[in-house]
């Protein structure tokens, strides 16, 4: 949701891709592959602000322990469909949250 706000000709409601170089190797091997993608150069403190995961681990879902317990028992599908299912509450928030975030 960061990147709307900054580079908004960027976002196109599809979700963008951060990458971090950390070397002369590393920048080698982006140059090579860049030429087919879209890119832009931002700030490391805009980017860590809007990826908090960049300097701290994600807080494990409620719901992991659960998971890794049913996996045993029923099929992969079925508990990725349920773990996953976002609720017609959820989505409606989150609509109208991009929608005001947008202005």
């Amino acid at each position: 949701m960061g990147n709307s706000k900054k580079h908004p000709k960027f976002d196109d409601d599809k979700g963008t891709s951060l990458v971090l170089v950390n070397s002369s190797k590393g920048k080698e091997i982006f140059d090579s592959i860049s030429k087919n993608m879209r890119f832009l150069e931002t700030d490391l403190q805009y980017a860590t602000a809007n990826n908090p995961c960049i300097v701290r681990p994600v807080k494990y879902n409620a719901d992991r322990e659960k998971f890794f317990k049913e996996i045993e028992y029923k099929s992969l599908e079925n508990i990725i469909n349920k773990y996953t299912k976002i609720s017609i509450r959820k989505r409606i928030k989150n609509k109208v949250k991009r929608f005001v975030y947008k202005f």
